[in-house]
């Protein structure tokens, strides 16, 4: 072996062989990125998953997964406002004004807001929501994992595990929780509720391998499984390559001052002594470098040559464009635009406005396919308080708008008052405000007059100039804001 191949096989084995510790820098390092990327895998190994462990595991790992979903729940919440009597006059009797109370004062008690988040958040990841009713008028929410339904008791797994009846399921008279397992537990259909994110009807194969069809619904983070299984696989991929390609520095340290003709004796002695001089020399040198520091400079003979190795990384240590392409088939998959998660868009304004225009629609649909259950929940508790209450009339007011500001509501409202073709309910609701009780009215505030106050305000006309007509409002809202302002 010549003392070039020497010094450069003992050079680059010292370094590694420092990584032998178990303290050490080189061996932390490569555990971290072995711990990631197993840890990667295993929560990629979708195939040997049930579904919904997969969309429970997106939404608690996935960014964009969990931020639409949270996003989409929060503003289902957000949508609930209060309990209300619908198709009521100017005033309602004393038995709805006691129905009215006793339903908020349950609204506050269970919390329906909440349950209405929930339920969303569920719906948006399982695409199913089951619900046990209880005796008492309440419900518990059942696991989807765990969940089957069927049309006859005939088709539940027998002590063999084997299922009778081939034809297809297509009504769910009875649902089964934990079927074929240790208290399994069969429901009749009046004693559960199944609400469905979409009612189209498409083949399903239940977790118990029968063939259903209009039973189930498909889950929204079904067509985010194959984008994010992509995405996973580049981002395991780009953990290997980046940790691989580090750039590296390249230490040249001459051989000349190792030269056989600067050492005595025979052939073999002075090649000893040369390799003795250039390990000493290595190790020294290896020793002063390995604890240096990333802004620490090098200061040593001009036998050392140092230079960066290039191995062609810097075009790609650029964002992954492929990354990112992935994460828009996501959003795409979850009908949720990126600029309501993360608040960033390149789109203008009145694209953002049918944008948003659009999620309050989503939000409606799925208020609409919630309300239903609560509702008769709350109609339920209220008849047993009294029987006398008039529940059939009893609704929720649900009502979302994310594209008005508080300024631009109370114009529309200024607005439907100059109209005059709305009541004033209306127009309070339109403000998210209860009607006024009559004992209400003599507590009024406006401009210029106080409460109880029977003084009609003097309200003087100021004179009209060419330069006081052009700055004339441009609809009844303005000038009515503008009225309210001076």
């Amino acid at each position: 072996m010549g003392i070039k191949s020497f010094i450069k096989q003992k050079f680059f084995a010292t370094i590694g062989s420092r990584a032998s510790t178990p303290t050490d820098k080189v061996t932390a390092s490569k555990t971290i990125t072995n711990d990631l990327l197993g840890y990667l895998l295993g929560l990629s190994d979708f195939s040997n998953l049930d579904e919904d462990e997969i969309y429970e595991q997106l939404y608690i790992w996935e960014p964009e997964i969990g931020g639409a979903i949270d996003r989409m729940s929060t503003m289902v919440g957000e949508s609930y406002k209060y309990p209300y009597v619908k198709d009521v006059g100017e005033t309602m009797d004393d038995i709805e004004e006691k129905m009215i109370k006793d339903a908020i004062k349950i609204s506050d008690e269970v919390d329906i807001r909440h349950y209405f988040e929930i339920f969303a958040e569920i719906l948006e990841m399982h695409g199913n929501l089951y619900l046990e009713i209880k005796d008492d008028m309440s419900f518990e929410i059942l696991p989807n994992k765990y969940v089957t339904l069927v049309d006859s008791r005939d088709r539940l797994i027998n002590s063999a595990g084997t299922t009778f009846a081939d034809n297809i399921i297509t009504k769910c008279n009875f649902l089964v929780l934990y079927e074929g397992m240790t208290g399994q537990k069969i429901l009749p259909k009046d004693k559960f509720i199944h609400i469905k994110y979409k009612d189209t009807p498409i083949f399903v194969t239940d977790t118990r391998g029968r063939s259903t069809y209009g039973v189930y619904s498909s889950s929204p983070l079904h067509r985010t499984i194959l984008p994010v299984w992509w995405k996973r696989q580049t981002m395991i991929i780009d953990i290997m390559w980046r940790y691989r390609n580090v750039p590296r520095e390249h230490h040249k340290i001459s051989a000349e001052m190792f030269s056989l003709d600067k050492y005595l004796g025979d052939i073999s002695t002075r090649r000893a002594s040369a390799m003795a001089d250039a390990k000493t020399f290595l190790d020294t040198y290896v020793e002063t470098i390995q604890n240096q520091m990333p802004d620490q400079g090098y200061a040593t003979l001009d036998t050392v040559d140092i230079s960066v190795i290039d191995n062609g990384s810097a075009k790609y240590m650029q964002p992954n464009d492929l990354i990112d392409q992935t994460n828009n088939q996501i959003w795409a998959a979850l009908n949720m635009p990126k600029s309501m998660i993360s608040g960033e868009s390149t789109s203008s304004y009145a694209s953002e406005l049918v944008i948003a225009n659009y999620v309050t629609q989503k939000v409606n649909q799925l208020t609409n396919k919630i309300k239903p259950v609560i509702l008769k929940v709350l109609r339920a508790r209220l008849k047993k308080l009294n029987s006398t209450y008039p529940v059939d009339t009893l609704d929720l007011k649900m009502e979302l708008s994310i594209a008005s500001t508080e300024l631009e509501v109370f114009r529309e409202m200024a607005i439907m008052a100059d109209v005059g073709v709305f009541t004033e309910s209306e127009i309070r609701e339109k403000g998210k405000y209860r009607p006024l009780r009559d004992d209400q009215r003599d507590s009024i505030v406006s401009k210029g007059v106080n409460p109880g106050s029977t003084e009609v305000p003097k309200v003087g006309v100021p004179p009209e100039t060419p330069e006081s007509q052009s700055q004339h409002a441009t609809d009844s809202g303005e000038n009515d804001y503008r009225k309210i302002e001076r």
